[in-house]
């Protein structure tokens, strides 16, 4: 038996659910900074507390009249809650450890320029010194009065 393609349509309605997906979780995490429940929400967005649910839990379609009344009362922009980046994704816990690593990795570069300050100064004062010494053992090759191109 021939296997069937395909169906773009199948991967273009998962892809969407994702998006639906994410836009419902934005919107909870919108709903729940602002401190309001779902039923709050959607009365002064004008909207059924179980769409709101349904929105929130399932990522329901919405109309952009619906996706601008929940932005307006959430007092977000409408781009703050729909998905758009490939860091929607990314755990709270995943880009915690990330800061911290960050932090670490900042630290030890720090630490790193500190100590070429140090040896930077520690080299200058030892090429001071050879320039010293070499200017004495110059001197006590030459007799007095003889230049540098007179000798040798």
């Amino acid at each position: 038996m021939a296997k069937q393609p395909k169906s773009h349509d199948s991967d273009d309605d998962k892809e969407f659910a994702g998006i639906q997906i994410g836009f419902g979780k934005r919107v909870r995490d919108a709903r729940k900074r602002a401190g309001w429940t779902q039923g709050q929400l959607a009365e002064a967005a004008g909207l059924a507390q179980s769409y709101v649910h349904e929105i929130e839990n399932y990522g329901s379609n919405i109309s952009l009249k619906g996706l601008a009344k929940l932005a307006s009362v959430l007092r977000v922009s409408i781009r703050d809650l729909v998905p758009d980046n490939e860091f929607d994704d990314v755990p709270q816990t995943g880009i915690a450890q990330l800061i911290q690593s960050l932090d670490a990795a900042t630290e030890v570069i720090r630490s790193l320029e500190s100590q070429q300050s140090d040896l930077h100064a520690k080299l200058a004062k030892r090429l001071s010194e050879f320039d010293a010494l070499k200017d004495q053992l110059t001197k006590s090759l030459k007799p007095e009065g003889e230049t540098p191109s007179e000798c040798g």
